[in-house]
């Protein structure tokens, strides 16, 4: 079931970004459409888009993929992005595109295990080290929203928004505690992190509210986005049926534990915390809605995984089946959905500068999570000399201008330094503690 969703998935995307209806780095679809409408060469559109997804996918894809044995979806799609749009347009190249998409989407699956099965090989557990990195982020992630409030309403509602999900929590755990209410597992409650993240939310939505009827008197009386570019909403349209099949096989694949949308769901995933993972992916859908929505709008491109509520889809729902078809009809109601959600970021602009907050607040949360996780993870490798050597790669990277991603940079830190204590250990340099 996972190699063949893999292949499928790979296949299909492929295919979107070499007939140029939908590509996932969301800065080549300005690109696409400077090529589609012939202001841009087919040489440029390949360098650039290469340039562009090789870097994302080396440096932030792979490395959280392999963090643990859960794929992070920007390590299949840059891949296919990079594949449609290299091989020229046209019927064979279609062909040929769906082949090679499909067999990209197989050798990812098949490397994944094979390094995951190697490492074992490795004196060191590896395994454990790559798994240590993310665990902050499991306990982490529920200061997002407040973060993000912080950013656009001030410190004081920030620390309001805090001291409630705080609340929250530590309610929602004594509730269990002398109830005795099992949450191991559980679909139908929510974990203390669950409702503190929801009570989170709830904070956003409410002074966004409060904000945005605060200054209602200002009007734009310009044209609207789906006026301007209603016939690039149209033509995103005729293509329903390719999004909801693609749609609807990475919310199966979601739901499989085959994949994620984001770092932070990855993780919380990969220790079966369903529901916050589900409630992560829609913070994250709702962050990044107004730059999906704009840039589908005004370039006519549009993303293989939609507005990413599909990855909801598949954490909330009980199996593949159901997160398919639901993923499917999801991805449908998104492009039916397309004129009226311009139509509100027309009438709400606060949303584009909300998103960007809540956008920043999960870097954050992703940079220092990580860095802790890995710098513990190197030390517990070896101690003493882990934490040196991943110190020593971090302000290194710092003092090169960062050319790995913060967010990447431990992750990889974490790779490296295993990879050379289990060198200095072949040639006797070194002696492990256990």
């Amino acid at each position: 079931m996972k190699l063949l969703l893999m292949i499928l998935i790979g296949a299909l995307a492929a295919l979107l970004a070499n007939r140029r209806i939908a590509v996932f780095n969301d800065g080549i679809r300005p690109l696409v459409a400077e090529n589609v409408e012939g202001r841009l060469d087919q040489k440029t559109l390949i360098l650039s888009s290469f340039s562009m997804s090789i870097v994302l996918l080396i440096g932030f894809g792979l490395p959280f993929s392999l963090t643990v044995n859960i794929l992070l979806i920007h390590t299949l799609l840059l891949g296919t992005d990079i594949i449609g749009l290299l091989i020229p347009r046209g019927k064979w190249g279609e062909t040929i595109t769906v082949i090679i998409g499909g067999a990209y989407g197989a050798a990812i699956n098949l490397t994944m295990e094979f390094i995951h099965n190697s490492i074992n090989y490795l004196p060191i557990n590896m395994i454990s080290s790559l798994e240590m990195t993310g665990t902050p982020v499991i306990y982490v992630f529920i200061a997002i929203p407040s973060i993000a409030v912080a950013l656009q309403f001030g410190i004081g509602k920030g620390l309001l928004t805090f001291v409630a999900s705080f609340l929250a929590r530590q309610t929602t755990m004594w509730v269990y505690e002398n109830y005795e209410i099992s949450i191991e597992g559980s679909f139908n409650k929510f974990s203390p992190e669950s409702s503190a993240l929801l009570t989170g939310m709830i904070f956003i939505l409410v002074f966004s509210i409060y904000q945005n009827k605060a200054k209602s008197d200002v009007k734009d009386v310009g044209l609207k986005m789906s006026e301007l570019f209603g016939h690039r909403i149209e033509g995103i349209q005729k293509n329903i049926l390719y999004f909801m099949i693609l749609g609807g096989l990475i919310a199966a694949a979601t739901n499989h534990f085959i994949m994620a949308g984001d770092p932070i769901s990855l993780q919380l995933l990969a220790e079966d915390k369903t529901i916050e993972a589900g409630l992560v992916s829609v913070i994250k859908a709702l962050a990044f809605l107004p730059l999906m929505v704009g840039t589908a709008i005004t370039t006519g491109v549009y993303g293989p995984v939609g507005l990413s509520f599909i990855f909801a889809a598949g954490m909330f729902l009980p199996n593949e089946w159901i997160a398919g078809i639901f993923g499917s009809l999801l991805i449908m109601i998104e492009l039916k959905l397309l004129r009226v959600l311009a139509n509100f970021l027309d009438s709400f602009p606060k949303a584009r500068e909300i998103g960007e907050n809540i956008r920043t607040a999960m870097v954050k949360v992703i940079e220092i999570t990580f860095l802790i996780g890995s710098a513990t993870a190197s030390n517990d490798m070896v101690p003493g000399l882990g934490i040196f050597l991943f110190c020593s790669i971090y302000i290194l990277n710092e003092v090169a201008g960062r050319p790995i991603n913060r967010m990447a940079v431990g992750p990889i830190g974490v790779l490296v330094i295993g990879l050379l204590v289990s060198l200095f250990y072949f040639f006797g340099l070194i002696s492990l503690p256990y």
